[in-house]
């Protein structure tokens, strides 16, 4: 991808730099993992048995674990590694889980691990096309972040998405991938509609047609578990879409409260001029872990909750949405 400066009518090509080393692309997403995959960095280097896992990060949305892996060899196999790494976690469920309490001086138990949503990405500043093929298939728990690095400090970093109907599992014989693949599941729209009806499908397709891209320049959707994740491409999240049987609940995310009152960048009061939110508050669990107390007291996330059961509301779903998104935008 080439960048550049706009001076007036005038462009001018900024030139891009190498990477020095691997561990240059490793400090870079190890310190910024929360603003980049919203993601809580836990250690570098992790070992278990005879590999060690460059990032190993938790996801608290999905209250799962992430392994980050950087690469600036071109013949190392996705698939392969991967999975071994996958497999490996799955496996030593109990020195992950003891890394992280050691880490946070918390007491996460294993049954309050999504393992089912354990995943990995991995970071390069170019994957071949060989690389880019084999993870062309759909419910592979595999991320490909392309990273390039530019004058004048500036960092892009693109995903690597797959646009296959194929399931790997269906194909492989390899037993780490067979096993892999029981144990972990990865969701798409396809499976969170599963079990709504025709009048929620249809719903969907109106509230997803009125999303215009124009309109909500850079946002994208992340499929999880239980819903589907609108979101601004820092990972900061909109809304969240829970699909039901014959309606849709929406949360927005209105930003959070600290405990000595002062709130954050993009916090929001919604104009919900027809009253038809519900407003609710969560405390910001692992918060003091995470950021420090202020004056000891609990920070809040709050949240603006609305269902939509019918077309009626549709368009008002959408202004509630734009408020929020351009409140991030903003900040």
């Amino acid at each position: 991808m080439k960048l550049y400066n706009l001076n007036g009518e005038d462009l001018s090509l900024i030139e891009s730099k190498s990477f020095d080393k691997e561990k240059e692309i490793q400090f870079l997403i190890q310190k910024n993992s929360e603003n980049l995959f919203n993601l809580k960095f836990i250690s570098s280097e992790f070992k278990l048995d005879n590999f060690r896992i460059d990032s190993l990060c938790y996801d608290e949305e999905s209250k799962s674990f992430v392994i980050i892996e950087y690469k600036k060899d071109y013949s190392f196999s996705i698939i392969d590694q991967g999975y071994s790494y996958l497999s490996l976690i799955l496996h030593k469920k109990f020195e992950t889980l003891e890394k992280y309490n050691e880490v946070f001086g918390t007491n996460l138990k294993i049954n309050e691990v999504d393992w089912t949503q354990t995943r990995i990405i991995f970071i390069s500043p170019f994957f071949t096309l060989h690389q880019k093929n084999s993870i062309n298939f759909k419910d592979l728990p595999f991320e490909l972040w392309e990273i390039k690095k530019y004058s004048n400090d500036l960092i892009s970093l693109n995903p690597i998405l797959s646009n296959s109907n194929q399931n790997l599992n269906n194909r492989s014989k390899n037993p780490t991938i067979t096993n892999v693949n029981k144990e972990i599941k990865v969701y798409n729209l396809k499976k969170l509609l599963k079990n709504t009806s025709k009048i929620t499908k249809i719903l969907w397709e109106k509230i997803d047609h009125k999303l215009i891209p124009s309109e909500f320049i850079g946002t994208k959707y992340i499929d999880r578990k239980s819903y589907r994740r609108f979101c601004y491409e820092n990972h900061t999240t909109i809304c969240y879409f829970r699909f039901r049987k014959n309606s849709i609940r929406i949360r927005i995310t209105g930003g959070t409260i600290f405990g000595d009152g002062s709130k954050g960048k993009t916090y929001i009061e919604l104009n919900d001029y027809k009253n038809l939110t519900n407003k609710v508050e969560k405390i910001w669990e692992g918060y003091e872990e995470r950021h420090g107390n202020r004056d000891g007291t609990d920070a809040k996330n709050y949240f603006y909750e609305i269902e939509i059961g019918d077309d009626n509301n549709i368009d008002y779903l959408i202004q509630l949405l734009k408020q929020r998104y351009e409140s991030i935008v903003k900040n």
